[in-house]
């Protein structure tokens, strides 16, 4: 049995509880929906690493783990694209180049051995194996616009007031957990093949993140998710007027 597919699963299973939190209280708001398409992004990006974990090496995994590159692709983007809907910021020229690169880097991914080239099989389970643009894809369109996300959240922390301040930085104190550690044991952590050294802690970094904005939601109202939004939202296409009764109380026509 392979006990270091616990990591991921429960970090599966953690991270779509939270997901249903802010599905179930969801509103019209366009920052929710932005959040919710990044989380659930994140949901199978989990779900891939408990994919590649549970099987033996097998001739198929090269293809699988091409195929499943899709689920982490976009996630820096999806993070960016975020980070402007919640300051309400009209994206910028690196966002559309990002949007531009991602498909077109599947394409390669799906087409080539350029970014994932074989499978490896690591004593915590199987990874794809790193072809010679595997850094330049996770560097320039997953790492980067992450990076850009953060950097612009982190400005607008400095920015706002004392209420703001709280639930933005325990976002951005989440988002440096997920980020970092995926960095470090993905891209820092491995030798001159491009190989890692240690297990990833990628889904380690998602359950913090999850759990701190699940903090700014409930104390904070981060995403705007707390008791003025929703009645605000509910009582939103509700106009003034006025009903006339007779004395036996039935309606006055």
């Amino acid at each position: 049995m392979n006990y270091y597919l616990f990591f991921p699963m429960a970090a599966f299973v953690a991270n779509t509880m939270f997901i249903a939190f802010v599905y179930a209280r969801r509103t019209n708001s366009p920052i929710i929906r932005s959040y919710l398409l990044y989380t659930i992004s994140l949901d199978a990006w989990l779900f891939t690493y408990a994919f590649g974990w549970s099987f033996p090496p097998k001739p198929w995994m090269t293809w699988a783990f091409k195929i499943l590159s899709i689920t982490w692709l976009p996630l820096g983007t999806l993070y960016l694209e975020f980070v402007f809907t919640f300051l309400n910021r009209k994206p910028g020229i690196f966002l559309w180049l990002f949007r531009i690169g991602i498909p077109i880097s599947y394409l390669i991914i799906l087409s080539t051995d350029w970014v994932i080239q074989g499978s490896i099989h690591y004593y915590w389970g199987n990874e794809g194996e790193p072809g010679p643009l595997h850094f330049f894809v996770i560097s320039n369109f997953v790492a980067l616009p992450a990076l850009i996300g953060l950097g612009v959240l982190t400005q607008s922390f400095f920015a706002s007031g004392k209420d703001q301040r709280k639930q933005t930085g325990l976002a951005i104190l989440g988002s440096m957990f997920a980020i970092f550690l995926s960095f470090y044991s993905e891209i820092i952590q491995v030798d001159d093949q491009g190989r890692m050294l240690s297990m990833p802690l990628t889904s380690i970094g998602i359950v913090i993140q999850s759990f701190l904005i699940f903090i700014a939601i409930t104390r904070y109202g981060f995403l705007r998710i707390n008791v003025e939004g929703l009645a605000a939202d509910l009582f939103r296409d509700i106009h003034d007027g006025m009903i006339l009764v007779r004395r036996d109380r039935s309606l006055f026509l």
